[in-house]
Order: C-alpha cells, then structure tokens, then sequence
C-alpha cells in the first residue's frame, strides 16, 4: 500500500511531468520553413476554401473538382509558396505541436474577425 507522502510525491511528479510537456519548447524555425504569422494566414485562407469547397458540394456543385487546384495554386502565389514547401512547413509544425497549435488558434481568430466584418458589410 502506499502512504500518504509517496502517494504526495507521485502526485507531484505526475504534476510537474504535465506542466514541463505543456511548455512552448524554444525551437528555431528554419529559414525554408514558412514562418508561424505567414503560416497562420494561409491556414486561415486555406480554411476558406475547405468550406468553400464542402458548401458547394453540399449544393451538388459538380465543377468543383475541376477547380479545387487552381483555388490553392491561388492562395500559395498570395503567399509567395509552392507545395513542396508548404508540405515540408507542415510537417515541421506537426512535429511541433505547441506551435502548430498556436497557428490554428490564431488562424481560427482570424476567420472569426473575417466573418464579423463579412456580416457587419451585409447589414
């Protein structure tokens, strides 16, 4: 059985193991790799043309598929990026999780600040 002070400290092992994987490590972006603020823009305009995309079909727009290409050609040329290197920054940021999650919250901020203006507009 275990007593009260080894059961404190597991507890506090467990707490402080929690805390420390919780922490932003400092890791360096190299420099082909996109940027976190450029990231965060192009997730966000990304995600407009997934629900672009996800609506239209939903209404059986058929030509779509025909287009869905050229959609992200259009948003990697704004960013000055090709695919290759926005597969490699990906995978970057997926293999650093806090800063891709911080990307998709900052992203998600921007698509709400879009929408608002959109809805403020069609008043």
């Amino acid at each position: 059985m275990i007593n009260t002070k080894t059961a404190g400290i597991i507890c506090l092992l467990f707490f402080s193991v929690f805390i420390f994987s919780c922490k932003e490590r400092n890791v360096k972006i190299p420099p082909e790799i996109i940027s976190k603020d450029t990231m965060t823009y192009l997730i966000a305009d990304l995600q407009i043309i997934e629900a672009a995309i996800l609506i239209n079909s939903i209404n059986g727009d058929s030509t779509l598929p025909k287009n869905i290409q050229s959609f992200y050609e259009t948003v990697f040329k704004k960013y000055k990026v090709n695919k290759p290197r926005f597969k490699k920054s990906m995978k970057f940021y997926v293999e650093n999780p806090e800063m891709l999650e911080k990307i998709y919250e900052d992203a998600v901020n921007i698509l709400v600040i879009k929408q608002s203006e959109e809805a403020i507009k069609n008043k």
